[in-house]
């Protein structure tokens, strides 16, 4: 798979749900997917799957504990719309819990607030970063990013 770097590897990426009170694998499998960004969903379906013979719905009081890796808002809305319990801590309250200055760094990406009223991104300095359709990265053209 290729890795955070874009450097192709012999790397694999093991998803596993587990029972924590009994401890049995209820659900794994190998993706190349080098982050955890979009396995979630693709876990719990597989984890429905190997349950359809004792259950025919996923019990309501399933709960589901992931790292910040799987924290994103396609997965937390997917587990809403399931009625799932969901504990995935975000990449921004990892960092505070590492106790990470991130006034080390003003402009790191956990410093910007996504406001969804006006569906952007404020700086630490309060700016508003406005939706560009075009701008230009090292003399290329690149497409639908904010400021």
């Amino acid at each position: 798979m290729m890795n955070k770097k874009g450097k192709w590897e012999w790397d694999y990426n093991a998803q596993i749900i587990v029972d924590e009170y009994k401890g049995i694998i209820l659900s794994s499998y190998i993706t190349q997917n080098p982050t955890d960004h979009f396995e979630l969903i693709p876990s719990i379906e597989q984890l429905e799957n190997n349950l359809t013979g004792i259950y025919d719905e996923l019990p309501s009081n399933f709960q589901f504990s992931a790292d910040n890796g799987y924290s994103t808002d396609e997965n937390t809305t997917y587990l809403e719309e399931k009625g799932l319990e969901g504990y995935i801590s975000t990449r921004k309250l990892s960092r505070k819990e590492k106790k990470y200055n991130l006034w080390e760094k003003p402009f790191q990406k956990d410093n910007f607030c996504y406001d969804a009223e006006i569906e952007t991104y404020i700086c630490p300095l309060g700016e508003i970063l406005y939706r560009r359709r075009t701008y230009e990265y090292k003399n290329k053209q690149k497409n639908n990013l904010l400021d």
